[in-house]
Parts: structure tokens; C-alpha cells; sequence
């Protein structure tokens, strides 16, 4: 068996592995919620379109992940309809970049038209998984896409010695990106621009230690200058900082103790529980684990092993899991952390540990495509959560022109369905409601949105079985600030399924 594709394939194969990735996807996905976060994504998106202050709205109304929501801004502004399906599919559109990014980063070091044999696992497991947490559009997707073009230029640098002033730029900027994408891919990102720093510094480059530096702290910089020219800096550190340093390093979200969040068996059957991973994860951990006690206990090919390399793959790697398991919740989408570090090593070690590469190529694809064939034989329609149609029709019914809507519990759906934007600057309210270290700014931030807002609906929908992370214990009654505010400045029109619908005394919203 020849593994080696002819250099005038090598591009059509690249071509036909990214069709047949989002051929796959859009075959497997639906219209509807998947994952409760695609709807605070769209939420979000809707609120932004109709702002007349579209880039002050994108920054505080997104969740703290503006670059999440920017794409189906984008897609808004090109008039295509929001909707589930649509950014399911600019999910895939970001996996297609990833891949061929993770290609670009395979043929620094070895030529393309074998490059593109690494490549096919990805595609072939992508482009049949339809496990809900993998194929919901997420802030993962974006991320990923970031780190791989990152992976792409660390490789070039790490293989040449070099890059050029606008590539050096280009990677600083794109991790220093990441904070407003998703909070968990900064280790990852931090992997990348140290290893990058270190070769620059160990070369003496200084112009590109600090164009490196300049670029990834420029980010980060434009936006506090943003903030202040608003008048408003400290929301931005509470929104984006403190507000995700406290679902990260607190027990607010996961009752998970911070000691237990990174026991072994805890993090095996996270990463190897389910079964649309668990031969795609279990091929490239035996592939690495199988490398690396060859190296140690034989001292194979010590003298050409790119160690520097091993390296940044292995730390690569556990910047990854260090990210999937730090929050302490084990959602599915959070090993979507783990696709690309976990190939790019089992890559590494293949290629330049393996003593015979070809055969370790051989049983990554077997894994890939036994994965693969395991996902289509298994496949189900998936579940999707529609908005209740009684609550939507009573919501409509109440509803004039310019309305925005206040939910108060988390069922960010009925924003989609009833096309309303945000009438406070999360869709969902649980930051304002569980307890924890920043629960008495975010209910005051609640009512402080309110008030500046006017939003004409006030729905509290906090019933177990209508809301995530949600019972009567957090009914907006239980908290006399809220409750005061809303006695006075709303009405109750109805109550339908235990869900409370107000609307606002004034006769003109905002």
C-alpha cells in the first residue's frame, strides 16, 4: 500500500477532504437547539443587528465572546436569516480552515502529498460524528481555528528558524485574539507565543520578539481603549476577566472541588466515556504513548529527534487537557480542545520517533476510519429542543414593535423565536442568580440594564423544566432588590406553565 499521494493530486485530494467534511456535516445537521449555547450565540446576534451601536453591543451583549458572535453578525449583514442550521454550518466552515491549516503545519515537515494523509483522520471523523456537543455551532470553533492557524506558523518558525515581519504579526494578533473568543483557549495560545518567544529570543531576533509581543497584546489593548473612550473600562475587566475567572477557578458552575478537577480517572472517562471518541481518541493516545516508551526505553533515533519539537507537542497537548478539564463541567464540546493537539503529536511522534512511520500512519486511519464507521452505523436523528409554542404564542402576544425582552432563568431559544432582542446584556441570567463571588454585581448589572434599557418584557422562566441550571428556589421574587424593581416598573399581563410574563408600565420602551 502506497501511502504517498503524486503532487498533482495532493491539492484535489485537500479540495475534495474539505467538501466531503462539510458535505457530511450538512447531511447530519437539522434545523434546532442542540446545545443550550447556540441559542445565546444567536441571541446575541439578533440583539446585535438591531442596534444602532453595533460594535458597543457586540462587546457587551455576547456573553464575554464577541468573536463567537461575529460571524453570525456577519452573516445577518449579508442577509441570510438567523437560524440554527446556518450557524451549524459556519461551525464546519471553521473546522475546513482548521484542517487545512493542521495541513500547512504537516508539510513544513514533510511533503505535502504524504501531509495529506494526516489530515484524513480529521475529516473522516468530522465528517461523520453527530454527537450534539461537536456539531452545535460553539466558541470552540473559532478558537481552534485560531490556534491551528498559530500551530501552522509556530511550525514554520520552528522548522526554518524564521518568519517574516507581517507573519510574526499575525501570529501575536491571532493568539491575542483568543481571550475574546473563548477563556479556556488562552493555555493553548500562551503554549504557542512562548515557544515562538523563546526560539526569537535564543536567535537574538528583538524586532520580532516585540513585533510578536506588540501583536499579541494589541487585542487586548484596542478593546480597554475601546471601554475607555466609553466611559466604562470596569466593564470590561468584570465582564470578561473576573466573570470568567470565577466559572474557571470557583465552584459557582461545577461542584466539582478545584483538587478533584484533574484526577486521572476523572479526566480518562471524561476524554473516553463516549462513544463517538472513544476509538478516534484511543488510536492516536496509543500511537503517542507507544512513541514515547520507545524513545525512552531504547533510545531510538535520539540523535536526529527533533526534541524542541517533541516538546511544544507534548506541552501542546496538555495545555489542551489543562483547558478541557479546568472548569470542572464536563460538556462534550470542551474535547473539542483536544482534536488538534492530539493529532499534531501523534504526528510528531509517527514521523520522527516511530521506527517505522508508515505503519503508524497505517493505524491511525484504521482507528480514524473503525471511528468513523462506528459513527454512521450508530447514527440517530438527534435531539433538538424546540421553543414551546404555547409560551412563544403568549410571548407574541404581548409583543409590539421594537420590544426587548428580558428572560430571567436560561432558555435563550424564545429569543430566536420570537425575534426579540436582549434586553440586558446576557441572555440568560444565571450569573445574577447562583450563588458565588460575583452574583451581587451581575443583579445589579441585571436591574442596572433594566433601567437603561427599558426593555418592555419581563419573563421570569425559571422552572426546572423549562430552564438549564434553573428552579423555583431562583424565582426573581426571591431576590427583594429584583422583585422591588419589578414591582415597580413592570405589570404581570400573564402566567402560562408557571411561566411569569410582565410587561413594562411605561407606554414607550427603548
Amino acid at each position: 500500500m502506497n501511502l504517498i499521494a503524486k503532487p498533482y493530486q495532493t491539492n484535489w485530494i485537500v479540495f475534495c477532504l474539505i467538501a466531503c467534511l462539510i458535505i457530511g456535516r450538512w447531511l447530519i445537521v437539522s434545523e434546532g437547539e442542540y446545545d443550550e449555547d447556540e441559542s445565546t450565540w444567536i441571541a446575541s446576534a439578533l440583539t446585535v443587528l438591531q442596534s444602532s451601536e453595533k460594535w458597543w453591543t457586540l462587546f457587551n451583549y455576547s456573553d464575554s465572546r464577541p468573536l463567537t458572535v461575529l460571524p453570525l453578525v456577519v452573516a445577518g449583514l449579508l442577509g441570510i436569516k438567523q437560524g440554527y442550521l446556518m450557524a451549524k454550518l459556519i461551525g464546519v466552515l471553521f473546522w475546513a480552515g482548521s484542517l487545512f491549516f493542521l495541513f500547512k503545519a504537516f508539510s513544513v515537515y514533510i511533503k505535502p502529498s504524504k501531509a495529506v494523509w494526516y489530515i484524513l483522520p480529521l475529516a473522516l471523523y468530522f465528517g461523520t460524528t453527530w454527537n450534539p456537543g461537536f456539531v452545535s455551532y460553539n466558541s470552540e470553533h473559532f478558537c481552534i481555528f485560531l490556534l491551528t492557524l498559530g500551530l501552522w506558523l509556530y511550525c514554520k518558525l520552528e522548522k526554518t528558524g524564521h518568519l517574516n515581519a507581517w507573519e510574526t504579526c499575525l501570529l501575536g494578533f491571532s493568539l491575542g485574539l483568543l481571550p475574546f473568543a473563548k477563556f479556556q483557549a488562552i493555555p493553548l495560545g500562551l503554549v504557542t507565543a512562548g515557544f515562538a518567544l523563546g526560539l526569537f529570543i535564543y536567535q537574538k531576533q528583538w524586532r520580532y520578539v516585540a513585533l510578536l509581543t506588540a501583536g499579541g497584546i494589541f487585542p487586548t489593548l484596542l478593546v480597554n481603549i475601546f471601554y475607555f473612550l466609553h466611559h466604562d473600562i470596569n466593564s470590561f475587566w468584570q465582564d470578561y476577566f473576573w466573570n470568567l475567572f470565577f466559572y474557571s477557578y470557583t465552584t459557582t458552575f461545577s461542584k466539582v472541588p478545584l483538587s478533584e478537577r484533574f484526577n486521572l480517572g476523572r479526566g480518562l472517562h471524561f476524554i473516553f466515556y463516549s462513544k463517538h471518541v472513544a476509538l478516534y481518541f484511543l488510536g492516536q493516545f496509543t500511537l503517542i504513548v507507544g512513541g514515547l516508551m520507545s524513545l525512552i526505553m531504547f533510545s531510538r533515533k535520539q540523535a536526529n529527534t527533533p526534541f524542541r519539537l517533541i516538546s511544544f507537542g507534548f506541552l501542546y497537548l496538555l495545555a489542551a487537557i489543562y483547558a478541557v478539564l479546568q472548569s470542572g463541567n464536563m460538556f462534550m464540546h470542551y474535547l473539542l480542545f483536544l482534536i488538534v493537539p492530539l493529532l499534531f503529536l501523534t504526528f510528531v511522534v509517527v514521523e520522527f520517533i516511530s521506527t517505522n512511520p508508515t505503519s503508524g500512519l497505517r493505524w491511525l486511519l484504521l482507528f480514524a476510519t473503525l471511528q468513523s464507521i462506528a459513527n454512521l452505523l450508530s447514527y440517530q436523528h438527534i435531539y433538538h429542543r424546540q421553543p414551546e409554542s404555547s409560551i412563544t404564542e403568549a410571548l407574541q402576544k404581548h409583543q409590539q414593535k421594537g420590544d426587548k425582552l428580558v428572560l430571567w432563568g436560561w432558555a435563550d431559544r424564545f429569543f430566536l423565536s420570537t425575534g426579540m432582542p436582549q434586553g440586558i446584556r446576557t441572555a440568560h441570567t444565571f450569573n445574577a442568580y447562583l450563588p458565588g463571588p460575583h452574583q451581587p454585581y451581575r443583579l445589579q448589572q441585571v436591574i442596572k440594564d433594566m433601567e437603561d434599557n427599558r426593555p418592555a418584557l419581563f419573563v421570569d422562566i425559571a422552572v426546572q423544566h423549562l430552564s438549564s441550571q434553573c428552579d423555583t428556589t431562583y424565582r426573581h421574587y426571591r431576590f427583594p432588590t429584583l422583585k422591588a424593581y419589578i414591582s415597580q416598573h413592570y405589570q404581570l399581563v400573564q402566567t402560562i406553565d408557571s411561566v411569569l410574563i410582565y410587561r413594562r408600565r411605561t407606554s414607550t420602551s427603548m
